[in-house]
């Protein structure tokens, strides 16, 4: 994790798709990624930081930032200013990757700062770190309604 030579800790941004009408195929997105980072920490010895597993916390607490959060240039920057921190870029490679906006701009990002990019296919997402993430075909038949909220937040005055 730190390399002794500049002591620097080697972290590795995460990338993966987010976005889809079912809110099940989200969270499981989020946790796919969440478990591939654990996965990074644990068994490679290496930082990692998902953008996924830090921002579905934030839109399953706030219905209402929740539908607004993929406009806010905020969360665009604030990925960028992480990204530009780490050593590594990893790609997982999810059903609908290759027109994820959010996994395209860290893609172009990495490439401008000549950052390592590797690609995770998903048939490498298995093991012990992803027990409880269930399989991506799970929710290969629609949700009948997408209105699950887990808790609002209320403002706070």
């Amino acid at each position: 994790m730190i390399d002794k030579s500049t002591n620097h800790t080697t972290l590795v941004y995460v990338a993966c798709p987010y976005t889809h009408a079912d809110y099940r195929v989200r969270t499981q997105r989020a946790t796919i990624a969440s478990a591939y980072a654990v996965h990074v920490w644990v068994e490679e010895g290496l930082a990692a930081y998902s953008p996924l597993t830090h921002h579905h916390g934030l839109v399953t607490v706030n219905y209402a930032w929740s539908l607004a959060w993929k406009k806010d240039q905020r969360v665009a920057a604030f990925d960028r200013a992480i990204l530009r921190t780490c050593n590594s870029l990893r790609v997982l490679q999810l059903p609908d990757w290759e027109n994820s906006s959010g996994v395209g701009r860290a893609i172009d990002e990495a490439i401008r700062l000549g950052m390592p990019i590797a690609y995770v296919d998903q048939h490498q997402l298995s093991g012990p770190s992803y027990r409880s993430v269930g399989s991506l075909s799970d929710f290969s038949q629609p949700a009948k309604q997408d209105s699950t909220v887990i808790a609002t937040a209320e403002p706070m005055s």
